[in-house]
């Protein structure tokens, strides 16, 4: 589809938060200049100036009240601490740890340890990409950036990559079949290697989970599911990622809030926080 005249210009309504403002631009920028496809362009000025999005932001800013009195603190705090990972990368390196943690029998800590350290600094890159001083922020002259406002910015870049990526769900049996060449391979290199503890062998162990993270979700993955439906599995899809993303941000799925991103992204109006909510409870879990 042939862009307008206009579409190299993004009106930002003044509802939005400045530094997802912020990061709107330079997305839209950065898409135009390169000559990006009219859907991830209509895609930033849906997720930046469709109106359902006030409600997102309104909610994710809102503050607790105690004695009638607004307080400091949010009513969806984000949450902090070592094993809190934001990036969809960070958690697929933690499972693939966990993998080998339990495959070794505790015995590859060498191994475990290096992909932990990987998980971290991933989600280093990930999250602070927006505002570790590199380009995208270097003009930035808005309030100061806390961590809320962080998850709002990373929240939005989230929508838009999943929207673009489209993650599809696979079931538990079809997961397995598909992985188990790599996954035994992967297996066998670690229960010999248990003695050794050559590094060598433990990063080819890795490699092969890898390859079969790959082709399959991992135990533990958002999209596994117990049986695939044909219909609107790539609605399904972003909605299990994103739901997966909001639980580990603020410690909560946030139904509401991810069926209006899922409503917004996907060029829907049909999304229930309900509906969202069973889509996710019939996820299996580890």
């Amino acid at each position: 589809m042939p862009l307008k005249e206009t579409d190299d210009v993004l009106k930002v309504p003044d509802w939005v938060p400045a530094p997802v403002a912020r990061l709107a631009h330079l997305m839209h920028e950065d898409a135009t200049k390169r000559g990006a496809d009219a859907e991830s362009i209509e895609l930033v000025r849906r997720l930046t100036c469709d109106p359902r999005m006030k409600r997102v932001w309104n909610e994710l800013l809102k503050r607790k009240r105690a004695n009638y009195r607004t307080t400091e603190a949010f009513l969806h705090p984000v949450r902090s601490g070592p094993q809190t990972f934001w990036t969809r990368e960070a958690r697929t390196r933690r499972r693939r740890a966990e993998v080998i943690r339990t495959l070794a029998d505790g015995e590859a800590r060498a191994a475990v340890k290096k992909l932990e350290t990987w998980a971290r600094l991933s989600e280093w890159a990930g999250t602070n990409f927006i505002f570790s001083g590199s380009h995208i922020f270097s003009g930035y002259e808005g309030p100061k950036i806390d961590r809320q406002q962080h998850a709002l910015a990373f929240l939005f870049h989230e929508a838009f990559t999943l929207a673009l990526q489209k993650p599809q769900p696979m079931s538990r049996t079809d997961a397995q079949t598909a992985r188990t060449l790599y996954f035994s391979m992967a297996k066998r290199i670690i229960a010999e290697n248990t003695e050794r503890q050559d590094e060598r062998l433990s990063e080819a162990a890795c490699v092969y989970l890898e390859l079969a993270d790959e082709i399959a979700p991992a135990p533990g993955s958002p999209l596994l599911v117990d049986r695939k439906h044909e219909r609107n599995e790539s609605i399904k899809g972003f909605v299990l990622e994103f739901a997966s993303t909001t639980t580990e941000i603020f410690g909560e799925a946030l139904f509401g809030t991810v069926a209006t991103f899922a409503n917004v992204a996907l060029n829907r109006d049909d999304l229930t926080g309900e509906q969202v909510r069973k889509l996710v409870a019939f996820t299996p879990r580890r």
